[in-house]
């Protein structure tokens, strides 16, 4: 499991999510891109990830990528 914060619209956001890295790929095998599996969004102790936007979301699981590259 993983944590990080991240600030959205001035918002700090306590994340727990699964990150499994991607594959460059080779000769043999073709490439995959890394996954995030998005667990909780909390707020001061409240998880409100089936409350918020996808475009939320999204900004969220960007943020996640660009920190596991």
């Amino acid at each position: 499991m993983n944590y990080k914060t991240v600030t959205i619209e001035g918002i700090d956001l306590d994340v727990e999510f699964e990150y499994e890295a991607g594959f460059r790929g080779n000769r043999e095998e073709p490439p995959e891109p890394p996954e995030i599996e998005l667990v909780k969004i909390m707020v001061q102790g409240v998880d409100i990830i089936e409350i918020m936007s996808h475009e939320s979301i999204k900004d969220v699981l960007g943020l996640l990528l660009e920190d596991n590259e």
